[in-house]
């Protein structure tokens, strides 16, 4: 089995990135195959061009940035967004690459009828700054799950199979992102 782990922070060192790379590594430990996609470092451009537009209105061809990392989910059996929390959604990074990446004809309106995104196994892990009861932060689980579930993978014939929210990660002690990555992991193969 291959994983693949979309990593939208800009900070290498953050604990979203800690968490993304352990994933990975606990990934290996299981017998999976798994590529960390760090959106941030490998600069993935997230605005959606004219270009981008264009292969929106023809549902032809996407630019070849975004069919690269369309291959790349096509190579996996399941895809791992890992994010910070960003006005109660995932940051700009992230939000372009879906949006350039789950492409008309690819993710959804797919000519043939099944999206590319069908039947993959898709998790999100999400690291909220704030904690769970802060009073600015009434409903934020549900809204997450609401747009990754039914607004993107739903809307794509697809299935978000977990979704985890880290609160109070400014919070978090070192090593904090070995618990994250168990239950992610366990999420991914069932243990």
């Amino acid at each position: 089995m291959h994983a693949l782990i979309v990593l939208a922070h800009p900070e290498a060192g953050s604990l979203t990135g800690a968490v993304a790379r352990r994933i990975a590594s606990d990934l290996g430990a299981a017998g999976w195959t798994a590529e960390v996609a760090d959106l941030a470092a490998e600069g993935f451009d997230p605005r959606f061009t004219t270009e981008d537009l264009e292969a929106y209105r023809t549902a032809g061809a996407v630019p070849a940035d975004a069919r690269r990392e369309q291959e790349r989910i096509e190579r996996a059996d399941a895809l791992v967004l890992v994010f910070p929390v960003y006005w109660w959604g995932p940051p700009a990074l992230l939000r372009g690459w879906i949006e350039r990446v789950f492409a008309r004809n690819w993710a959804y309106e797919v000519a043939s009828g099944r999206s590319a995104l069908a039947g993959l196994s898709s998790h999100a892990v999400a690291i909220s700054g704030t904690g769970a009861d802060d009073p600015y932060q009434p409903g934020l689980d549900e809204a997450l799950k609401l747009v990754l579930g039914e607004g993107t993978f739903g809307f794509c014939d697809a299935e978000l199979s977990s979704c985890r929210i880290v609160h109070d990660s400014e919070a978090s002690a070192p090593g904090a992102e070995a618990g994250i990555a168990a239950a992610v992991v366990a999420d991914l193969t069932g243990a």
